[in-house]
């Protein structure tokens, strides 16, 4: 117990101290973003209908926009959700493998893919923390079957819902899972809890709403047209089939970011009077047309997908660490980020071993119902994954920043699960196997002392 205590605190105090150090956290255009619908009327339209979802900027609120306090909130947050989950998952295993899951969660919690994000001042953090508790109270219910943990997990996907809006297809997917499961039950307990998950539902309403009000979708769109459609010459003539004007403006900007500027971009401003047409079009049908695209040409984007793997899967230090505001990340760090956070192909490695393992418990019936529950909350994860490289081409390593996290500490949760369940598994059939060998034993002597 006080060796657990102490691994806690050093794992806080290492956590906390990568947040705060550093001259300063880096600002992107979106931080700016946050604390201008921060500092809106909370009653009004201006925030709950505002560019980004309300959650970040209650937070921002809540530490009176003092960015510095809303960096050692999260970072907390994270070193709390972090220890949570790792001792639920500690708790699904037994023997030597309880100190093992628990160090190797907090040492994911620890790693880079994790701690990163504690600096910027963006939804990142608050969303991994999210991640871990999601997960965390899933393999509860797994274990007790105690509904009233459905209940905490779709308040957790309303509040993912409400923390950005690319999260939306996420949260919706947890809270109708929930909801199933509540409403596929016939005793009388279950019923509340059907009718709360319910109300819960009524966030996603909201959530699109508030998607549609900020336009952010447009701005989204755009630079889907820019950075893919216009990449693809099938692409390009199936849009243009349907309507898109393109303008010889529209075109120079193929393959760039059209909306906001990307580091490195050196071109000439966009002009917005020469781009007034195709702008027009694509806010009024260009997400329709691209889910069109997408549906009626699965081969296509999951080539496409397939080829942006390793984007979506990289470590995110890869990219982002050398804008953190620190000039390195501490040796122990680095050391659980290469072996905890590996290249994609060590992960579809990991994928394929956890697949593996999870299909021997279940020939052999052994498999504990946590593994299941683990199996679907990384399938979400890769649903997330999908939905943030369709949705914005741009910077994609960020935007699926949480399907990276999810799928990577869900795969280490299986392993887990599945090894120690392996391990008993064996040793109940050899405890078994004695045992028959006695009675054997013993049944021969009986016979050779009767004649």
């Amino acid at each position: 117990m006080t060796a657990g205590v102490l691994v806690c605190a050093a794992f806080g105090a290492g956590v906390l101290w990568m947040a705060i150090r550093g001259d300063e956290s880096p600002n992107p255009p979106d931080t700016a973003e946050y604390l201008a619908v921060a500092r809106a009327n909370v009653l009004s339209v201006d925030f709950w209908g505002a560019i980004r979802a309300p959650v970040y900027p209650l937070l921002l609120r809540g530490v009176f926009f003092d960015v510095d306090a809303a960096i050692v909130v999260q970072t907390a947050l994270s070193i709390g959700a972090w220890i949570v989950l790792a001792c639920v998952v500690a708790s699904c295993v037994r023997g030597l493998m309880r100190p093992i899951a628990f160090l190797v969660v907090l040492g994911f919690g620890a790693s880079s893919a994790v701690t990163l994000w504690n600096r910027w001042v963006l939804t990142e953090s608050v969303g991994t923390s999210l991640v871990a508790l999601m997960l965390a109270t899933a393999l509860i219910w797994s274990r007790r079957h105690d509904d009233r943990m459905l209940v905490v997990i779709a308040g957790l996907a309303a509040v993912f819902m409400l923390l950005r809006d690319s999260f939306v297809p996420v949260g919706a997917v947890a809270v109708a899972l929930a909801l199933l499961w509540c409403l596929g039950r016939r005793s009388i307990p279950t019923r509340p809890i059907a009718i709360a998950l319910v109300g819960l539902a009524v966030v996603v309403a909201a959530t699109v709403w508030s998607i549609a009000a900020g336009q952010r979708g447009d701005r989204s769109m755009t630079n889907v047209v820019t950075l893919r459609v216009l990449k693809d010459d099938d692409a390009t003539q199936f849009f243009v089939e349907h309507g898109l004007p393109l303008t010889r403006e529209l075109e120079s900007f193929r393959g760039r970011l059209l909306i906001g500027r990307s580091l490195g971009d050196s071109g000439p401003p966009p002009d917005m009077k020469a781009l007034a047409r195709p702008l027009r079009w694509i806010s009024e049908r260009g997400q329709t047309t691209y889910l069109l695209y997408v549906f009626s040409h699965p081969d296509t984007m999951v080539s496409m997908l397939w080829s942006d793997l390793d984007e979506i899967f990289e470590s995110p230090f890869d990219v982002y660490g050398s804008l953190s505001g620190v000039d390195g990340w501490p040796v122990w760090s680095e050391a659980l980020s290469s072996l905890l956070v590996p290249p994609t192909a060590v992960l579809a490695a990991e994928v394929g071993l956890a697949a593996m393992l999870s299909g021997i418990l279940v020939r052999r019936r052994r498999a504990p119902p946590a593994i299941g529950v683990v199996w679907c909350f990384v399938a979400v994860g890769l649903l997330h994954a999908v939905v943030a490289w369709i949705g914005d081409p741009f910077e994609v390593s960020r935007h699926s920043v949480l399907a990276n996290v999810s799928v990577r500490i869900g795969i280490i949760t299986i392993l887990l699960i599945a090894v120690d369940a392996l391990v008993a598994d064996s040793r109940g059939r050899n405890v078994l196997g004695r045992r028959g060998r006695d009675a054997s034993s013993q049944g021969s002597s009986g016979r050779v002392a009767g004649r």
